[in-house]
């Protein structure tokens, strides 16, 4: 009988990138969210990984990103310090900053969401997937 195994697969980040959220597109693509370098997506399927900072996208106004919901639509949107939320779509790369004056709590559109800011450290610059079914 034939046991089939997952590969586990190393991603090189920059040194000393602090992830602060992971969040995925789909079981192939994925969001990392940093402390001081915006945002990667890795293409699992085509092992590309992508940075996406406010030098190279200026609208992105903080390379801080504290926590990322990804919506039914498949689009993520992002927690920063800042009046407002990023909101960065994974067809076509496009990100957008969609101002906000509500304070936590208060809700005047039940399809606004906004998020409570926490912070997850990761330790390592390097994060590991698991892509079952996958053999090495």
């Amino acid at each position: 009988m034939k046991k089939d195994r997952g590969l586990l697969k190393t991603i090189g980040l920059q040194d000393k990138v602090i992830v602060t959220n992971l969040a995925n597109f789909n079981p192939n693509y994925f969001l990392f969210a940093t402390e001081g370098n915006g945002f990667f997506t890795y293409d699992v399927l085509h092992e590309q990984l992508q940075q996406f900072s406010k030098e190279k996208y200026p609208e992105m106004l903080t390379n801080d990103i504290q926590n990322v919901y990804i919506d039914r639509a498949g689009d993520a949107w992002l927690g920063i310090k800042s009046p407002g939320v990023l909101h960065f779509s994974s067809q076509t790369n496009k990100i957008t900053f969609v101002e906000s004056n509500l304070n936590e709590g208060q809700v005047t559109n039940p399809n606004f969401l906004i998020l409570k800011m926490r912070k997850t450290f990761c330790g390592f610059n390097r994060i590991m997937a698991f892509s079952p079914g996958s053999t090495g």
